[in-house]
Formats: C-alpha cells, sequence, structure tokens
C-alpha cells in the first residue's frame, strides 16, 4: 500500500509540476518614456489582468506574471500551460482558474505567488456540471472562500442557469438562478463576498454568493441590457453605456455617478476587457495595434500610440510603461497615469449635437490607426533595416 500511495503521489507530483524563476522589477521614476517607436516584439501577448496582476504568455509553456501590488515578476514554466486562457481570477489570494480552450472541458486551478506556486486542482467541466445538448458556459467562477466551490453561468437555448456547484468526489448542487434570456456578459462585480452581473438584451441581474439578486434593485436597470464597459471590484460599481451619457451603477443598477459629457460613448462597442481609471476619468481603449484613451469628463480622445511597453491594471486602474534588459531577467516600470495629460495631446473626435455625418467622420477618426496618432505606420518596404532583421529573428 505504501509503495502505491508513493506512485500516486510522484504521479501527481509530475502532472502538476510547475517550476518558477523570478525576474528583477525596478521601479524607475526617471524612465524614458517612448510611446511613438514601433520596439522589436518581445514576442509576448497579454493574457489576462486584475487589480494586482498582469500576465502574459511568452510561448506555448510559459507565463509571466507582474505583482504590481508586492512589485514583483515571475516568470513559471509548465507544460500544463499550453492552450489555457484564464477564466477568473481571486487577486488577494493569487489564484487563476484556467480552461483549455481546445477541448473547453479540462480546468486547472493554480495558484502564482512570488513566495509559493502551483497547481491545486483540476476537474473536467461534464464530470461535475449537468447541462442540455448544446449549451453554452458563459461563465465559470471560483468562491472567494470555499475552494472547492464555483459558479457556472450557462446558456441553454432561451434560458440561461447560474449555478453554485460544489465539487468532490460526489458533487452536489448548492444553490441555482433561473431566467429567460441569452447572457451577452456574464462579470464578477466584487470579491469576498462573490457577487455577479448578467446581462441580456433586455434584462440586467445582479446575483449575490447564494444566487439571489439583493433588495430593492432598480425596477428601470433589471429591465434594460447592461452595455457594460468595466467593473469596479472594489466599490462594487458598473460603468455603463446610458443614452449618450456614462452611468456608474451600484449593486443596486442605480446610478451613483453620471458622465454627462461622454456622447463619443454611445457610438462605441467596448470589449468587457475595457478598463477605467476613476482618478482620472479615462477608458482605455484597444484599436488594432494601438492604444488610445477616451476621456470620459471632457469626451476627449487621446493619440494613438504604440502599445509595447504599456500596461495596465484592472479598474481601479493604474498605467504603466516597461522595458526589458536584453537577458530577460530583469526590467524597469514606470506608472505613467499622472503624466499621461501632457505625454499624449487631446482632441475631441464627436462634439456634442453632432450631426450623422459626424457621426461616420467619428468613426472614421476612430478606426484610422494614422488619425491623431504619434506613429506614422510606415510599409514594410521603408522599415529601418535593424527593425526588419530583429522583426525575422524573432519570428524564426
Amino acid at each position: 500500500m505504501e509503495q502505491l500511495v508513493k506512485w500516486v503521489d510522484d504521479e501527481v507530483a509530475l502532472k502538476f509540476a510547475l517550476s518558477a524563476e523570478p525576474i528583477s522589477m525596478t521601479v524607475s521614476p526617471d524612465l524614458a518614456v517612448d510611446l511613438a517607436t514601433e520596439f522589436a516584439p518581445y514576442g509576448l501577448t497579454r493574457m489576462c489582468f486584475s487589480k494586482h496582476h498582469i500576465m502574459f504568455r511568452e510561448d506555448d509553456e510559459t507565463i509571466i506574471l507582474l505583482n504590481m501590488r508586492r512589485m514583483t515578476a515571475t516568470r513559471y514554466r509548465s507544460p500544463n500551460f499550453k492552450d489555457l486562457a484564464v477564466m477568473d481570477i481571486l487577486p488577494d489570494r493569487d489564484a487563476f482558474l484556467f480552461v483549455n480552450i481546445e477541448t473547453k472541458n479540462n480546468v486547472w486551478r493554480a495558484r502564482l505567488s512570488d513566495s509559493d506556486c502551483g497547481f491545486t486542482a483540476l476537474f473536467e467541466v461534464n464530470q461535475h456540471f449537468y447541462y442540455q445538448k448544446g449549451a453554452g458556459f458563459e461563465g465559470l467562477f471560483m468562491s472567494s472562500n470555499k475552494d472547492n466551490c464555483y459558479y457556472a453561468v450557462i446558456s441553454e437555448g432561451c434560458n440561461f442557469r447560474v449555478i453554485k456547484q460544489s465539487i468532490d468526489l460526489v458533487s452536489s448542487t448548492v444553490s441555482t438562478y433561473e431566467t429567460a434570456g441569452v447572457p451577452q456578459q456574464s462579470l464578477r462585480l466584487s470579491y469576498n463576498p462573490d457577487k455577479f452581473v448578467i446581462g441580456t438584451e433586455n434584462s440586467t441581474v445582479v446575483l449575490e454568493s447564494n444566487l439571489t439578486p439583493p433588495r430593492g434593485c432598480s425596477r428601470v436597470g433589471c429591465s434594460m441590457g447592461l452595455n457594460a464597459i468595466a467593473i469596479d471590484t472594489e466599490k462594487n460599481h458598473i460603468y455603463a453605456h446610458g443614452d449618450g451619457i456614462v452611468n456608474v451603477l451600484n449593486t443596486g443598477l442605480r446610478a451613483v455617478k453620471q458622465y454627462l459629457n461622454a456622447q463619443s460613448a454611445a457610438h462605441m462597442i467596448f470589449p468587457s476587457a475595457s478598463t477605467v481609471c476613476p482618478d482620472k476619468d479615462l477608458v482605455v481603449i484597444r484599436m488594432e495595434d494601438r492604444n488610445l484613451f477616451y476621456n470620459m469628463r471632457t469626451n476627449q480622445f487621446s493619440q494613438k500610440f504604440v502599445s509595447s511597453r504599456f500596461f495596465y491594471t484592472e479598474t481601479p486602474a493604474r498605467f504603466y510603461y516597461w522595458e526589458f534588459a536584453d537577458d530577460r531577467l530583469s526590467m524597469k516600470i514606470k506608472d505613467i497615469t499622472d503624466e499621461l495629460s501632457t505625454l499624449l495631446e487631446w482632441e475631441v473626435f464627436l462634439p456634442a449635437g453632432a450631426d450623422e455625418n459626424a457621426g461616420l467622420d467619428f468613426v472614421r477618426k476612430l478606426e484610422d490607426p494614422d488619425y491623431f496618432s504619434i506613429v506614422k505606420r510606415a510599409p514594410q518596404s521603408q522599415k529601418p533595416q535593424e527593425e526588419q532583421t530583429l522583426t525575422a529573428s524573432h519570428t524564426d
């Protein structure tokens, strides 16, 4: 029996193997900020971010995780990272929930801290959740206070269910919420206690950890689609489109703040991963290989700029400029949040009360990477020879 137990322990240790390599991170207030130059690519793809973390994929088996609260960086390696995407994060616990995007069935849980790391759970969705043929999982979230408890948002035809499931040798359903509609946004609203907000085309519901709506929710808010721009999990606030404005809603779906000059927001579609800096009234927008900011208070847009050395945390966001050393074992960062008003020029793309033609012109301005941009895109043949060499080398 002892040999059998040892064999099982060795198999689990091998399957859950995870190596960690620290990367030196230095806060450099004097770092020269260049948002106009197309740097040679680092080969990193941003996977996710939280209020504390920013995660990049370096290759199939390697991720780099920055912890902006501790100002640390770590490179993690494991064959298990291949084909994984992040579904949920518990920032204060450094807990990450991954799903395999190829199988859409295998779920991994990991703790990724600079002091402690490792995979902590592996399960298959179809072994622990019950759903009809053709159902879709619109969200999968961890419980903040119970490691074997998970929330799933499941779309089935013209209805959806939210399930709180206890996953063990024998899984059991703790609670369920069910209603009509097809979820268009399923977002975490808070941690500890867990709260979620789910929007369909014609309704919005906030659910507490026991999957019941809080008392006193606005009937008007519940009877409208969500159209969320971003979520502030610290204050439980939802930044959402209004009628030519941006509303900041509380858990009762009632406005606690309004941006009355944000006329341009009504003409834009924001991804669920948008992020807001409440201190500066800014939302960051990604347009192809460019970033730009939109000021909801002044209705102004910043210049478009390259994003190779720019990253940010989740709402309430801070914005950073960074660079790697040649050996990729050290990096410098600088918080540029307070400098954006002078680092970039600002312009109103769509004035208040503009006509339909102005609206069409606004779309052109927003989608044209070279309009109001601090870097001009050059044809491949006109790029500097050094840049072409670096790019080709990275591709190889």
